[in-house]
């Protein structure tokens, strides 16, 4: 792993990530089975602009984009805020101080408190794409784990966050 790449891993776990790592974008898809998960499993269905719902028209755009990046960083936090600012910060590193000025967060939208929705995003300027809203998976990585049975095993699983920042 080059320098860049060991620094941000490193870097992301130093500001409170519970796991960092690195992966090919090759690894990462949208798995079919998000839509009927977030639809049947989720007490907030469609009531978030972020919902599959919502944003489904865009997951060919995300695929376009992605195709454009060979390594990618996934992360795993136990809190939704504190996880977007850590991916926001690493994202930030990743751009001015790395090398990767095409850098780019998918992350989950914790912004407001409660979301405006179906009213227009007050903050759209600055909320960021999100992973976990978009069906995004990987078969390397924190949450392939956790997808293979690391939660599964536990009698009331905790929640997790995940993020990706795109790298290069």
């Amino acid at each position: 792993m080059s320098r860049g790449y060991q620094a941000l891993v490193e870097r992301a776990l130093e500001l409170g990530a519970a796991e960092a790592e690195l992966v090919d974008t090759w690894a990462i898809f949208f798995d079919p089975k998000s839509h009927p998960r977030c639809r049947f499993g989720c007490e907030w269905w469609g009531s978030f602009c972020t919902c599959p719902t919502n944003i489904e028209p865009l997951q060919g755009e995300i695929l376009d984009a992605l195709s454009s990046y060979r390594k990618a960083l996934f992360l795993k936090a136990t809190d939704p805020r504190m996880g977007r600012d850590i991916t926001l910060s690493v994202e930030a590193e990743a751009k001015l101080i790395h090398g990767f000025p095409q850098a780019i967060a998918i992350v989950l939208c914790a912004r407001c408190g409660d979301c405006m929705y179906p009213e227009p995003c007050r903050v759209l300027h600055v909320v960021p794409p999100t992973v976990g809203r978009r069906g995004t998976r990987s078969e390397k990585g924190p949450e392939a784990r956790r997808i293979n049975g690391e939660m599964a095993m536990a009698e009331r699983p905790s929640p997790v966050w995940f993020s990706v920042i795109l790298l290069e």
